[in-house]
Order: structure tokens, then sequence, then C-alpha cells
């Protein structure tokens, strides 16, 4: 869940976040190397005391998180629902009937790579706790957690 609270901050506040930022040369070069067809590029401080870039790769929207030494830590990718992959959606469908999935999005970081699909019932409900579900998946389709 706190990455999803992370990401929703982030996406929700980007516009405040932006300041001028001073952008070490060792993330600009890891950035331009691991993301050489990047566009719509913006660079913001985190309250991590992190550097986030948001930007448009392959036509996806990412968030790319650095160190404060230019290191590159893990990245955000925004997903259509339909984008996850066929075994995490048929997982959904069979595990969680009641709910559809509202938004989906992955985190890379090294060699892992982590699903998260947004789930919310398809039917309104006062309570709020079975409102809305997050889970998580690995790149193998192996469920990891649901909170």
């Amino acid at each position: 869940m706190r990455h999803l609270v992370l990401f929703l901050s982030l996406v929700f506040t980007w516009g405040i976040a932006l300041a001028q930022v001073q952008v070490p040369t060792r993330a600009l070069l890891n950035f331009k190397h691991r993301y050489e067809r990047a566009t719509e590029v913006t660079w913001a401080d985190t309250i991590k005391n992190q550097l986030a870039v948001k930007f448009t790769h392959v036509d996806e929207q990412k968030i790319a998180f650095f160190d404060r030494n230019g290191n590159w830590l893990k990245t955000y990718i925004f997903l259509q629902p339909d984008q996850l992959m066929y075994c995490i959606r048929d997982h959904i469908l069979e595990g969680y009937p009641d709910y559809e999935t509202r938004e989906a999005f992955a985190i890379s970081s090294g060699v892992k790579l982590t699903y998260f699909a947004v789930l919310a019932r398809k039917e309104s409900t006062t309570d709020i706790h079975s409102a809305q579900k997050v889970v998580s998946y690995s790149n193998k389709c192996e469920f990891i957690s649901e909170e």
C-alpha cells in the first residue's frame, strides 16, 4: 500500500513539487543511458531526498527515481488495465469477481518487476475497507499480496 500512496501522491502533487532542481550529472547520464528515447522529461525533488523524473518512453508514462549520487533506484510504469499480463487479468477475474481494475502500474527495481492493480467494487458500498483493494504480482504471474 505504501507504493500506492507514494505513487498517487506523486501523480497528484507533481505540479506543486516542480521547482528549479539541481540534477547531478551522473543522474542525467544514467537516465539518458537507460531511457535514451525519453521525451517530456521533468525532474523534481522527493520527500525522501531523492530525485524523481517524470517522462514518456516508448509511448508509456513513467516516473524514475535516483538517489542524490545519481544512481537509479526504481521506475514506476503507468499501465492501462488491459496492459496487465493475461495471467494477472485472469487471476483478478477469477479471484475478485465483484471488482474491476481501475488502475494498473508496474515497479521496476533492478531485475525485479512487480505489477500492481487497483481494484474497486463494481457496485457501490458504504464499507470503505472493502470498496478498494490493491493486489500485486511478480513478472511470473505469481500472486504477491492484497492490501
